[in-house]
């Protein structure tokens, strides 16, 4: 039996059921939990963990919530760590009360319906068939992105390359007082290190691209596949660059759009 995670924007037990239902009617079976607009916490990390045997992911708009920047961010990242974690992001499907939602920028290609129209549950089957044949999201630029952390010891970014080692890493935000940078590490590949050394650390590197003013932390240390560059970051940056350490004026830069 395929199995569906449903995220649910809005504690609206009425519609929860009766997507469950529905779900049931063409035999399939579903899981899922209320979003939690807590991002500082990385509290979407708790609910990667149980999404990894989902083959697709339903989340209930609810408009208020969805056009939360923080909220945006937080589904962004989620996604991109199921993409990340299992080498192929799960068809998703945008339920609105119109039908009219913009999902965030990473989740293009995405399907979008409103509740009443009865064509979405064989949209979703269909999806459910072509699921394997998914790519990674392009909009990554090459890389993988995943999220860890928990309230204690932040939110953290796990970044790493699909296409090559690395000779060297640079990752920035928009320069901002409500976000910052505070903590880089290299180490394997799936954890958290307990320890690292960083050649040739750099921070607070000044970088425009597209109008828009990044502040930038850098190593010089090699990260091959089974490696990653780890970064800490307070607030929901709205976008994250991502670059090979800059060496010389043609090193190309991936502007990730998260909100």
């Amino acid at each position: 039996m395929k199995q569906v995670w449903v995220t649910a924007l809005a504690k609206d037990e009425a519609r929860i059921a009766q997507v469950a239902a529905t779900l049931r009617r063409y035999g399939i079976a579903a899981q899922g939990h209320v979003w939690l607009d807590e991002p500082d916490k990385a509290v979407a990390r708790v609910v990667l963990d149980a999404m990894q045997a989902a083959d697709a992911w339903i989340v209930l708009v609810d408009e208020a919530t969805l056009a939360k920047p923080s909220v945006r961010y937080g589904l962004s990242l989620l996604y991109a760590s199921l993409q990340a974690s299992r080498g192929a992001a799960p068809p998703v499907l945008f339920l609105t009360a119109s039908g009219d939602t913009v999902p965030p920028p990473l989740f293009a290609g995405a399907l979008t319906f409103a509740d009443r129209n009865a064509a979405w549950p064989a949209k979703l089957v269909a999806a459910l068939a072509r699921a394997p044949k998914q790519a990674p999201l392009a909009a990554l630029g090459g890389y993988r992105l995943t999220l860890w952390g928990d309230e204690n010891i932040g939110q953290w970014f796990e970044i790493g390359s699909l296409e090559g080692p690395l000779a060297g890493f640079a990752f920035g935000v928009p320069r901002s007082d409500e976000v910052s940078i505070d903590f880089q590490a290299v180490g394997a590949r799936g954890a958290l290190p307990a320890k690292t050394t960083l050649e040739y650390a750099q921070e607070g590197l000044g970088m425009q691209i597209g109008g828009t003013d990044y502040v930038s932390w850098a190593v010089r240390n090699a990260i091959g596949p089974d490696d990653s560059y780890f970064v800490r970051v307070r607030g929901c940056p709205a976008t994250l660059l991502l670059m090979p350490y800059p060496e010389g004026d043609d090193v190309e830069a991936t502007i990730v759009r998260l909100g």
